[in-house]
């Protein structure tokens, strides 16, 4: 899990410059030009735990999941013509759901964060000055990347980010 966020966190942040400068500076401010890391400096990185909840939010560890339900409900709306009817979810019925697309609408959107992860996004960027993307197409924006959905939402194309 924690190299899957790292990939989409750095895959990110290569193709948003600003954001990358801007995380740079959070880490350079709050470890005062130090490698030493504690957890107690990465909980004042802000701007780090706002960088993984983003790349989880967008790139949620799990992407779909099915669940039965434990006794007959109703849901409040979705059925009709109009979607606007309940709808009947009898006993037993599989309901699946996608993380994926629920965590695109900010009104579903819940925080996660990763002291693992932040350690290891803080000492790429320590350690490597340049991170940018490598020279070969394609540079496509965020969201419009080939995946490949498989039990985790990962890049089809892996995570291609030059470290100099």
């Amino acid at each position: 899990m924690t190299a899957r966020l790292m990939s989409w966190a750095l895959f990110l942040l290569v193709r948003l410059p600003e954001a990358l400068a801007k995380l740079r500076s959070e880490i350079e401010l709050v470890t005062e030009g130090s490698h030493e890391l504690s957890r107690a400096k990465i909980s004042k990185m802000n701007y780090l735990r706002c960088v993984i909840n983003e790349s989880q939010r967008l790139y949620p560890q799990r992407p779909v999941n099915i669940r039965a339900a434990t006794k007959t409900t109703f849901l409040p709306s979705g059925g009709g013509l109009d979607r606007r009817f309940p709808v009947l979810i009898p006993k037993g019925t599989g309901v699946g759901y996608s993380f994926y697309h629920m965590h695109r609408l900010k009104s579903s959107y819940e925080e996660f964060a990763l002291a693992e992860a932040s350690c290891a996004i803080v000492r790429t960027i320590q350690t490597f000055p340049e991170l940018r993307l490598p020279p070969e197409p394609p540079s496509v924006p965020p969201g419009e990347e080939k995946q490949a959905l498989t039990f985790v939402a990962m890049s089809a194309e892996g995570c291609k980010v030059l470290l100099e």
